[in-house]
């Protein structure tokens, strides 16, 4: 699945907020804490909402953070629970004072959980980068 944000921020402050973990968990509305570890990989905790009660759900999992800055990309693979393979890409383009950040999200499972986690993905992510835009606008 790929996905475009136009992002009224500098690339270079959103760029930082997708290659430093502590930044990238700040801004997202799941992940609640991404834990350095060695090797560029991560320990990432989330929380999601689930049910008619909306009963908060905890899981974490490691996931691996590559950064190049001189080409603007950050990519991100993670296992969740064994069940579900997703890797992101983001570059950000920058676009004056703006940016563009294109994404391509992969999920791969073996369960028929595409359509499903395509939907979350695109939702969050939409909320993350408005996140992300807040946080870095110039002042």
């Amino acid at each position: 699945m790929d996905l475009s944000f136009h992002l009224h921020a500098p690339a270079d402050r959103v760029y930082a907020h997708l290659a430093e973990p502590e930044r990238f968990a700040a801004a997202h509305p799941l992940i609640e804490r991404m834990e350095p570890l060695p090797g560029g990989r991560v320990r990432a905790c989330e929380r999601m909402m689930i049910g008619p009660w909306r009963t908060p759900w905890r899981f974490g999992y490691t996931a691996t953070v590559e950064a190049e800055p001189a080409a603007r990309t950050v990519r991100m693979s993670a296992a969740v629970m064994g069940l579900a393979h997703l890797h992101f890409t983001f570059r950000v383009e920058p676009k004056g004072l703006s940016c563009l950040v294109q994404e391509r999200a992969e999920v791969r499972s073996p369960l028929p959980i595409q359509r499903f986690m395509h939907g979350i993905i695109r939702t969050q992510h939409a909320i993350l980068f408005a996140n992300i835009e807040r946080a870095c606008q110039v002042r």
